[in-house]
Parts: structure tokens; C-alpha cells; sequence
């Protein structure tokens, strides 16, 4: 996991690792996909496969990268609050469905549903300056802030605005 507070953008790779066993005496291959929600918004999904899967061995591991930083824009603050206070971790769900072939049949595997937490300690800050420097804010840092801003400051803005504008008339 990585910030960067100057854009004030985050980065989430996440990998998933889903044990497979083939207790048949061919070659199954393996098929599927998984998506990692936070909440109720979907932050990332991936397709799995084909994978091939040998007879009877040790379980096959199928590793999974998700990148989980599609958040939309109502998340993004949950992150950082979760992440730069108590409790520094934030829960995904994941979710999986695999299917397997075997001599010409589709089989439905076992869904997967279940949820982790991801420790934010160790987050690291891309854009950290460094020691005696200030850090740099570009425009678009700035653009995005005010964005960002709830819109009743806004209006509150506008309002002294008008208010000083009368006072100086």
C-alpha cells in the first residue's frame, strides 16, 4: 500500500492466493474471477486463468493481483480516516467463482466469500519530502483539495465574499 500526499491519491495491489486440488487422474484447467469490494463499492477485480491443474498433487496455488484502488471518490476519505487513525486498517470482501474443465464438461467450483484486513502501518508516502524541505504542491493537488472541499465551506466562502463586497460599496 502507498499514498501519495501531494496528489492525494493512494495505491493498493492486493494478492490473493486461492489453493487448488485436483483429486482427479487428468489435468483439469481452471477458470474464473475475483473482485475485491470495500463496502459496497467494488475497488478492483481480476480474471483468473486458464490455468492447468495436474492430477492428483499437491494443492496448485493460484495467485491473484487485484489492484483495489478504484474507489469512487465518496470511499476515498473512509480510506484515508481508516488508514491515518484508529484503528490503521481498513476490511476488503473478497469475492471468487471458479469453474473447472475436465474431459469436455464445465464444473462450478465452490464460490469464495469472505474478508481481510489490510494493516495501514506500514503505508509508505510517495511523496514525502525530504527532511528541511517542503513539500511540493502542484495545481493539480491544489484543484483536487478544493474539490474535495464539503460544498457548505463553498458557499460559506461565497457568502463572506459577497459580504466584504458590500462592505467595500
Amino acid at each position: 500500500m502507498t499514498f501519495n500526499s501531494t496528489t492525494l491519491t493512494y495505491r493498493i495491489i492486493l494478492q490473493a492466493d486461492v489453493p487448488v486440488y485436483n483429486p482427479n487422474y487428468l489435468k483439469v484447467s481452471v477458470i474464473g474471477s475475483v473482485s475485491v469490494s470495500f463496502f459496497d463499492a467494488e475497488a478492483g477485480w481480476s480474471d483468473v486463468g486458464p490455468v492447468t491443474v495436474a492430477a492428483r498433487t499437491e494443492p496448485t496455488v493460484l495467485s491473484v493481483k487485484v489492484d483495489a484502488s478504484n474507489l469512487p471518490r465518496k470511499y476515498t476519505q473512509v480510506v484515508y480516516t481508516h488508514c491515518f487513525n484508529f484503528p490503521r486498517k481498513i476490511i476488503f470482501f473478497l469475492m471468487a467463482n471458479f469453474q473447472a474443465r475436465y474431459l469436455g464438461y464445465t464444473v462450478k467450483l465452490p464460490d469464495i466469500d469472505t474478508y481481510f484486513m489490510l494493516d495501514c502501518s506500514g503505508a509508505k508516502d510517495l511523496a514525502a519530502p525530504e527532511p528541511g524541505q517542503l513539500p511540493a504542491i502542484t495545481a493539480e493537488a491544489l484543484l483536487q483539495q478544493q474539490q474535495q472541499q464539503p460544498r457548505y465551506e463553498q458557499q460559506r466562502w461565497l457568502v463572506q465574499q459577497q459580504q466584504w463586497e458590500q462592505r467595500r460599496n
